[in-house]
């Protein structure tokens, strides 16, 4: 074997949210356990990023800071998690950074922009934030979303 891959494959260190396929692809499982994971609350830190006409669906991201060990985030707050997605120390994120740090393609960042009412440019920080807290699927939360 050339490599093993839990030796081979390393996230940018500006990633902070990862799709379904990234939980399964490190936990070894299927979308029904993760999704199922989520629903008892073993899954904290999860937002549903379903835009305009897919409300309906489930487009999730997990914080990356969770997967290592849920367990060891478990008691963090909500305003915590958003701190270490959008650090306070930055005012502003172009879209190219939106993308890869919420692991969403252009279109999706279209969409984003769309319900944030701002038509292009950096996107401030506290809309984004506002954005998290409502979709934010969480426990403390009430499970919205499913």
């Amino acid at each position: 074997m050339l490599g093993r891959p839990e030796n081979l494959i390393k996230l940018d260190g500006r990633v902070r949210l990862v799709e379904l396929s990234i939980v399964q692809a490190t936990r070894g499982c299927l979308a029904e356990t993760v999704f199922n994971e989520v629903d008892r609350g073993g899954l904290l830190w999860v937002w549903n990023f379903a835009l305009g006409a897919k409300l309906h669906k489930r487009e999730l991201r997990f914080w990356v800071g969770e997967l290592p060990n849920p367990k060891a985030v478990s008691k963090c707050s909500l305003e915590q998690i958003i701190e270490e997605i959008l650090p306070r120390a930055r005012t502003v994120f172009t879209g190219g950074e939106l993308c890869l740090r919420f692991a969403v393609a252009k279109s999706t960042l279209t969409n984003l922009r769309r319900e944030l009412a701002v038509k292009s440019g950096a996107i401030y920080r506290g809309p984004l934030v506002e954005f998290l807290r409502r979709r934010w699927l969480g426990v403390q939360g009430g499970m919205r979303g499913k």
